[in-house]
């Protein structure tokens, strides 16, 4: 398969995946302080450095057509350190889950682009930490991650604001949860689910 048929493909797949979620942009003028109209993933990844597939989720989820001439903004440190702690400020007063779907995109980045991985995690974990975002939630989402690019995963989600949130996407791709197979496996899920009582 030529790299032009795998970038359609992937577009396709992204863009099913953006309007599963509800195809709001992620940007500043979803939220109800707006200091302008930039790009929420950039705060995160360097759009320059991105690869080809990388820079499609940006373009995709980032209204990227009306936002592209914020990015030069970004390479300022102390400019992108500020949109970060508005990004955290307000970032769930607009619509339901975005924070979730943040780290979703943020993460979907990070699944197809390598670069400065480490960094980027970090960022994404920081984010996740200051919003209350569970470690069973950022499973969750590496979960439906894998399962959306059809890699072995453990087959069931844990958290119920996962699976609120990504509902409609997770029924449109036919996401089936593994069936227990023995009692040991129902006490290990049930563990997941009960924070390791059983």
């Amino acid at each position: 398969m030529s790299d032009y048929i795998k970038m359609l493909k992937f577009k396709k797949l992204m863009e099913r995946i953006w309007e599963d979620l509800g195809g709001i942009p992620l940007t500043m003028d979803n939220t109800i302080a707006s200091m302008d109209d930039s790009v929420y993933l950039a705060a995160v990844y360097d759009y320059e450095k991105l690869n080809d597939y990388g820079r499609a989720v940006m373009e995709l989820v980032s209204d990227f057509e009306n936002n592209e001439g914020y990015l030069p903004e970004y390479r300022d440190t102390e400019y992108r350190i500020k949109q970060l702690e508005w990004i955290v400020q307000f970032i769930d007063s607009n619509y339901d889950y975005a924070s979730l779907k943040f780290v979703f995109w943020a993460l979907m980045i990070l699944a197809v682009d390598n670069t400065d991985k480490e960094k980027h995690l970090s960022l994404i974990c920081d984010f996740a930490k200051i919003k209350h975002i569970k470690d069973s939630e950022m499973e969750d989402i590496v979960e439906i991650i894998r399962f959306l690019f059809h890699e072995e995963s453990r087959g069931f989600l844990v958290s119920a604001s996962v699976r609120n949130c990504f509902e409609k996407l997770l029924w449109d791709f036919d996401y089936r949860e593994k069936a227990i197979s023995s009692v040991e496996e129902g006490l290990s899920r049930m563990g997941k689910l009960f924070g390791g009582f059983f």
